[in-house]
């Protein structure tokens, strides 16, 4: 039976490969999910761990520990999106979607997965059960059906005291608020089942799970040689390309993804010195730019194939035929893919056997 509603009402208990939990982005304990895993996992490493994963990873990826005092013997770690974020549900599809993947590439048999990003996040449980539901019946149907996945419902009355806690703790960081909760949910209910009837968009078959459904939102930005001739060094090419974005926020977001692009994986080893903004400082100007920098700026800033081959050849590389370089061809189709995420770079490149480009060492 490739999906099923759990008769266990509590994650920590079930006896599985893998627990799907939903950490948060501001206080990362403090989702009910998160606080009881924690708590029966007893364990000061994993804590250690979660409390850094907002500095390490972005909202919507995740990372695999092993399971600790759990019943379970792995856990998946999603660092959950939010419903403001998210009125349509396609990010959180999106991480349900890779996540799914993932048990598939690390041959987990059994899953369990509850109804994340429920409560701070603002998610309606209704419709998270849904989607959770058809997504993994589609996943099993057209991908993998020797995977048991089970969605869990909690307790309601462990539900009620998580989202008593819960109140509780935003009203003392001063986020409280108190919108009418029915009306909310009722407003997402009404607009899940509009998406739902535009297109049939939830159509979960291998194609949607072997990413070729997922194409770029808009078109390849190319940046014309009027504004090449102004291009000095590769700070220039980084503004000319995110100032084309008229949100500023997003020029803001894209900034910071670069230097966390370059800050990856540092610190935690012991063995690099420098922040991912001080390696962004001395290399934009390209006093020590090399091609695993590219990439690195190439994936922050979420360029097209078209678009990274004209930001490299600019600068005096350029992509491999095919077949001549592991790693351009890898390279070409993350790319292509349309993967962005810190996360499934670094596995996809240890996963081929190749060195990760966030593993490069600067000396001082």
């Amino acid at each position: 039976m490739p999906f099923k509603i759990s008769e266990e009402k509590d994650i920590t208990l079930c006896k599985v490969d893998a627990i799907v939990n939903s950490v948060g982005t501001e206080t990362t304990v403090l989702g009910g999910i998160c606080r009881s895993i924690l708590l029966k996992a007893n364990s000061s490493e994993l804590h250690k761990i979660i409390e850094d994963a907002n500095n390490v990873y972005y909202v919507g990826e995740f990372f695999v520990t092993k399971g600790y005092n759990l019943s379970a013997k792995h856990i998946i770690h999603l660092i959950s999106p939010n419903f403001e974020n998210d009125k349509d549900y396609s990010v959180l599809k999106d991480c349900l979607r890779r996540i799914l993947n993932e048990c598939k590439k690390q041959h987990f048999k059994t899953v369990a997965i509850p109804k994340i990003a429920c409560g701070a996040n603002g998610y309606d449980g209704k419709i998270i059960e849904t989607i959770i539901e058809e997504m993994c019946t589609g996943f099993c149907k057209t991908v993998d059906d020797s995977i048991t996945f089970s969605l869990v419902i909690p307790d309601p009355d462990i539900s009620e005291k998580n989202h008593e806690r819960l109140e509780e703790e935003l009203f003392r960081r001063g986020s409280y608020h108190t919108p009418n909760e029915e009306k909310k949910f009722a407003k997402q209910t009404k607009l899940f089942k509009k998406i739902n009837d535009v297109g049939k968009t939830n159509c979960y078959d291998s194609i949607y799970f072997d990413y070729k459904s997922y194409k770029s939102t808009r078109s390849d930005y190319r940046i014309d040689s009027k504004d090449l001739k102004e291009i000095k060094c590769i700070n220039d090419y980084v503004d000319c390309y995110v100032y084309e974005i008229s949100d500023t926020n997003e020029q803001k977001r894209l900034h910071d993804r670069i230097c966390q692009f370059f800050a990856y994986g540092r610190g935690r080893k012991g063995n690099l010195l420098y922040t991912g903004s001080d390696i962004y400082g001395e290399i934009k100007y390209n006093n020590f730019a090399d091609k695993e920098d590219f990439y690195k700026i190439i994936f922050a800033l979420k360029m097209t194939i078209d678009e990274a081959t004209q930001f490299m050849n600019f600068f005096g590389y350029t992509f491999a035929r095919s077949g001549v370089s592991k790693e351009d061809d890898l390279v070409k189709m993350l790319l292509a893919q349309h993967q962005y995420s810190i996360v499934e770079i670094d596995t996809e490149f240890r996963n081929s056997n190749l060195k990760s480009i966030f593993e490069k060492k600067r000396n001082k």
